[in-house]
């Protein structure tokens, strides 16, 4: 990432440096005030320099009446310098001190961010099948079920609890069952002995019939041999059905632990007992699958980002019963976020930063693009993917929404997020009174596009180092204001506003990183 800062040294001169990624950092050049005032030309290109590390900075100067306005720099790559990033910064004149405004970098988002209210952007759309959350089967519906059909048996059957399905057998063909598990009590009504001689289960398919499932086992024992009920005796029974199916077996236990989807929902199970005189005693019970767990915009909004979720797209994967899905949002800082989830694996996430975007934008320049894959955000899996885009107008330089592809084996899905319009050099800071007796209060407000809780606003000596007092915006207000007490040395001092996400990247707790201030004096009574 290159970037260029233009800023106010401490012995009054207006330098420029200029960076990539930490591994170089150079002061090209530095104004002092005299030769500001001393501007001749209305456009005067100061110097051109390519750096080692391959970019190529361009500085001009606009003056009215010989003195300086404002200050222009350009940053490209050497190898592409025909699609530099461009920005213009004003210059005011305080006393004998040129000043920008604030500490600025080339990779602020106002270099390229404008309006964006003006493209037009496609309708989301979504093609293929789509999953449902699903009813909980478990809560509300019957779960106690007595014997419905009796052929002259004496054996009472009562089935408790809800029927689960459990993690299943696959052969080695890839073949696999789909096992159900139910707790029955059976009663001997009779006054006489019974012995068991045949259990077999049932599942009610689509169309209503009745079809006889591949095994039925007491617990893990085919043999009923030996099953006897004495007289008014009761016993307690884990009955498993297990239903066969030819095809692939899913990938994990969860799929396994579910009704197979081409079975109805809820399954409606039977089972039927056969005793030594052939006469056969039925209960029949439900199968219900639990609720999917599927992400949605509510549930990543309150797990992911606090309230201040921007954009949501999901893609189903019907066969996987899973939700891939990719969202944008402000983290605490108030820095754009980008995090995708596939397969259930949502641990990584992007900034969509201030140095990122104009970058990405740049290399869209280079490769005349208008819709540039974000290569280093992309999620593919075996089967499955997550895309993002950034849409371009290479015209303007300016990035305007962000486009994300998903696709799964049974649908796909495209997304698009419109970017805000960013303007930071609309920050601004105002002090009441700008002339302030020692220790009295002052007021400061503020009013900048971006804020987060962690932003801070501290009181320095003017061109301090240190901060003298500082309080955060707890509010995250645009728009808002705080009062401290002046210092209790006379003298000039200055106001600053630091933004949380300037606290990233190469600006790291450097005190001449503002986006804000304001100067006030104090004086004695």
């Amino acid at each position: 990432c290159m970037w260029a800062e233009v800023g106010l040294s401490e012995d009054g001169h207006t330098y420029i440096l200029v960076g990539t990624c930490r591994s170089e950092c150079t002061a090209v050049v530095a104004f002092t005030p005299q030769e500001l005032k001393q501007c001749q030309s209305s456009q005067w290109t100061v110097l051109e320099k390519t750096g080692s590390t391959g970019w190529s900075l361009k500085v001009e100067l606009k003056s009215i009446n010989s003195i300086a306005t404002s200050i222009r720099v350009s940053l490209a790559p050497s190898s592409s310098p025909s699609s530099p990033m461009v920005k213009e910064l004003k210059l005011c004149v305080d006393g004998d001190v040129f000043r920008v405004g604030h500490v600025t970098c080339l990779s602020d988002p106002s270099i390229v961010m404008g309006d964006t209210s003006n493209y037009t952007l496609p309708a989301n759309t979504y093609t293929g099948s789509q999953l449902a959350p699903g009813e909980d089967f478990s809560q509300g519906r019957k779960n106690y079920y007595e014997s419905v059909v009796t052929d002259g048996c004496p054996l009472k059957l009562q089935q408790h609890g809800k029927t689960e399905a459990s993690p299943s057998n696959v052969d080695s063909e890839g073949k696999w069952d789909n096992w159900f598990t139910a707790t029955l009590k059976l009663t001997n009504t009779d006054n006489n002995p019974i012995a068991v001689a045949d259990v077999f289960g049932e599942y009610r398919s689509q169309d209503g019939q009745w079809i006889k499932c591949h095994a039925t086992s007491i617990g893990w024992n085919y043999d009923i041999s030996n099953l006897l009920l004495d007289p008014a005796s009761t016993i307690s029974l884990d009955v498993q059905l297990t239903i066969r199916f030819g095809d692939k077996a899913p990938a994990t236990d969860f799929l396994r632990c579910r009704a197979q989807p081409s079975l109805p929902q809820p399954l409606h199970l039977k089972v039927t007992f056969v005793d030594h005189k052939m006469r056969t005693s039925s209960v029949e019970f439900e199968q219900g699958n639990p609720p999917l767990n599927l992400p949605t915009r509510e549930s990543r909004e309150k797990a992911w980002c606090a309230g201040k979720l921007l954009f949501h797209v999901f893609c189903d994967d019907v066969d996987k019963l899973l939700r891939n899905d990719a969202t944008i949002f402000y983290d605490e800082k108030g820095v754009m976020c980008y995090r995708p989830s596939l397969e259930d694996d949502s641990s990584s996430y992007y900034y969509l930063s201030f140095s990122v975007l104009p970058h990405l934008v740049f290399l869209a320049m280079q490769s005349h693009v208008g819709e540039y894959l974000m290569e280093d955000m992309k999620k593919e899996g075996k089967e499955a993917s997550i895309i993002p885009y950034l849409m371009v107008d290479l015209e303007k330089q300016r990035p305007y929404a962000i486009k994300v592809v998903i696709n799964t084996p049974s649908s796909s899905a495209i997304g698009y997020y419109r970017l805000p319009c960013y303007n930071m050099n609309s920050s601004t800071l105002s002090l009441e009174p700008q002339k302030v007796v020692v220790g009295c209060e002052l007021q400061i407000r503020w009013s900048v596009p971006i804020t987060s809780e962690k932003d801070w606003i501290s009181v320095y000596a003017h061109r301090g180092k240190s901060s003298l007092t500082y309080d955060y915006n707890k509010n995250s207000e645009t728009l808002g204001s705080l009062k401290v007490n002046a210092p209790l040395s006379p003298g000039w001092y200055e106001a600053r506003y630091y933004p949380a996400w300037l606290e990233s990247g190469y600006t790291r707790y450097r005190h001449d990183q503002y986006v804000a201030m304001a100067m006030f004096e104090v004086i004695h009574a």
